[in-house]
């Protein structure tokens, strides 16, 4: 093909192909086995699964396994978020826009679907757990202050009811230590507290430590 200019010359156009085509054409690996290549093409990829991959046929598309399992290919195209400037053209016209209803393709293997949905409703058990070196200290602020997370005068905790009973221990006891240190301090006064968490940041975590079956139970029979 070619073009005529305005004075009357020619100019041949020559269509360009593509780079890669053109180093396709240009090499050829001998070392590689064109017949193992095939097989590994053809070979089914590695779906985790174990529904998809019972139902998935290798002679058809991804596209086509996924509508004839009952599950969307693209997400974007399935529930489509319409643009700002598609909101304005709607809100120009008069009329309203009539969307056109595309049927979905018939799924053969609808059960697929079923059962992942069925899988994802299911309750799972709960596998937190947390540090032991943050449960033991946990556990050690529950068996020294029982609930008391802030100083509260009205809650009586196993420290203070020892504070209470200081003076009558020490009438019984000549050799009772004179260092006695203040029990009313709540956790979050605590001098072991190092990270100087708040009562709310301590309140929280204990609630973590009690929802986790069995962890708690551990560190206060230590």
């Amino acid at each position: 093909m070619g073009i005529v200019d305005k004075q009357n010359r020619c100019i041949i156009l020559v269509k360009m192909t593509k780079v890669r085509k053109q180093k396709k054409k240009k090499t050829y690996r001998h070392s590689s086995n064109r017949r193992r290549l095939g097989v590994k093409m053809r070979k089914l990829p590695k779906i985790k699964c174990p529904q998809i991959k019972e139902a998935w046929c290798g002679g058809k598309s991804v596209k086509r396994n996924m509508e004839e399992m009952g599950l969307v290919f693209d997400a974007n195209k399935a529930f489509k978020i319409p643009t700002t400037k598609e909101l304005l053209k709607r809100e120009k016209m008069e009329e309203p826009v009539v969307e056109k209803i595309v049927k979905p393709p018939k799924a053969f293997k609808k059960h697929v679907a079923e059962q992942l949905e069925a899988e994802a409703k299911a309750p799972r058990e709960k596998n937190l757990r947390l540090p032991n070196s943050e449960a033991k200290w946990l556990a050690f602020l529950i068996d020294k202050y029982g609930e008391d997370y802030k100083l509260q005068k009205d809650l009586l905790t196993p420290c203070k009811v020892e504070f209470y009973f200081k003076p009558a221990l020490q009438e019984m006891s000549s050799n009772t230590d004179a260092t006695f240190s203040c029990f009313l301090q709540a956790m979050a006064r605590d001098p072991h507290n190092y990270y100087q968490e708040t009562w709310k940041q301590l309140r929280g975590k204990i609630k973590i430590l009690q929802s986790i079956p069995g962890q708690l139970e551990e560190h206060l029979q230590k």
